[in-house]
């Protein structure tokens, strides 16, 4: 869902979205693959789709030749689907690795930023050639929180 704002050389805008990852045949087959006897893999069967939510506002000025853009955003990830790999020594000089996947952890991320950019453009003397400047910044400010999610705690 989107919605957009424009009134003369400023626009305002909101977004919303919701994105849905489905696990892959390779993440769900419960079948042992044991093709490298060092590293044994296996799905998992129980996975449930990892599900994401997007929110973003920002507001954009363009005066002449320079624009700023500020912004907030904030992403909710619930189920993330992990790799999962357990090691186990068998002796000093034996490592069996065993992978599967779990749906790991839910993260929160919010940020915010501003970017400014400035053009220049200058022709020289009898239109031989130009000068042209381009001139871009920003600072973004980021949050990320995450969870070892009901699985992780189990595992």
């Amino acid at each position: 869902m989107n919605f957009n704002y424009d009134y003369k050389q400023q626009q305002l805008s909101f977004s919303y979205s919701r994105n849905m990852d489905r696990p892959s045949p390779e993440q769900l087959n419960p079948f042992v693959n044991t093709t490298d006897s060092f590293n044994i893999r296996t799905g998992n069967p129980n996975l449930r789709p990892a599900f994401t939510k997007d929110y973003r506002a920002e507001y954009s000025l363009q005066i002449k030749s320079h624009s700023v853009k500020v912004g907030v955003e904030k992403q909710d990830a619930d189920d993330i689907i992990s790799r999962y790999t357990r090691v186990e020594y068998i002796n000093d000089t034996t490592i069996i690795n065993t992978s599967t996947f779990v749906n790991l952890a839910s993260r929160r991320d919010n940020n915010a930023y501003i970017t400014l950019n400035s053009h220049f453009f200058k022709a020289t003397n009898n239109n031989k050639g130009a000068l042209q400047l381009n001139v871009n910044g920003g600072v973004r400010y980021y949050d990320t929180k995450t969870d070892g999610g009901e699985d992780g705690q189990e595992l």
